[in-house]
């Protein structure tokens, strides 16, 4: 004991008890309490949770309404893709544009593929930290400074776009989108 008090220089028993209220009780037990009364249980808790009783939902989910949505399509989607495509297509993938029909097995896989590309829209909507386009360097946040063509100057703090990949990407997603749209009255078993 007298060697914890050397380590410490304390020279009685309140400068201990003065040690754990001041660092063990206020890092272990004051803090986590007051940051989760802070963060969980404010004012606007108690409105949200009121309103998701009365309407249904709360404001908090029209902040990003696309990811709302998205996130609430998506799981639904992939089943429907997994489960519910065995006897259905919508009638208009069962004929060509000069009007011949097509077989079953043909509109069926132009089905999946379809709904395919809405599902990878809709988790790239969901979903942002995956991301193929971006990229970090080893100095990702320091400030880096890069020449671009025209002698412009860009901060990029590390972060790097394959504008190919974004390109690509983007155009699959609003393809995706696209489609959810032209065929949204044909989800259906």
């Amino acid at each position: 004991m007298i060697k914890f008090f050397k380590k410490y220089n304390w020279t009685s028993w309140s400068d201990e008890i003065e040690y754990y209220y001041a660092y063990l009780f206020k890092d272990y037990v004051y803090y986590p309490i007051y940051r989760f009364y802070k963060e969980y249980c404010t004012y606007r808790w108690f409105v949200w949770a009121s309103q998701r009783i009365f309407r249904g939902f709360s404001d908090r989910q029209l902040w990003s309404l696309d990811y709302t949505f998205a996130k609430y399509i998506l799981p639904r989607l992939k089943y429907f893709r997994n489960n519910c495509l065995k006897h259905s297509v919508p009638s208009s993938l069962c004929a060509d544009s000069d009007g011949k029909e097509i077989d079953f097995d043909t509109a069926k896989k132009e089905w999946e593929r379809i709904i395919d590309t809405m599902i990878y829209s809709l988790e790239h909507s969901v979903d942002s930290e995956f991301d193929p386009c971006f990229y970090h360097d080893k100095k990702h946040g320091i400030r880096v400074v890069e020449e671009v063509s025209g002698g412009k100057q860009i901060e990029t703090f590390g972060i790097h776009i394959d504008e190919n990949k974004f390109k690509e990407r983007q155009l699959k997603i609003q393809e995706g989108l696209a489609n959810f749209g032209k065929y949204f009255r044909n989800l259906w078993w």
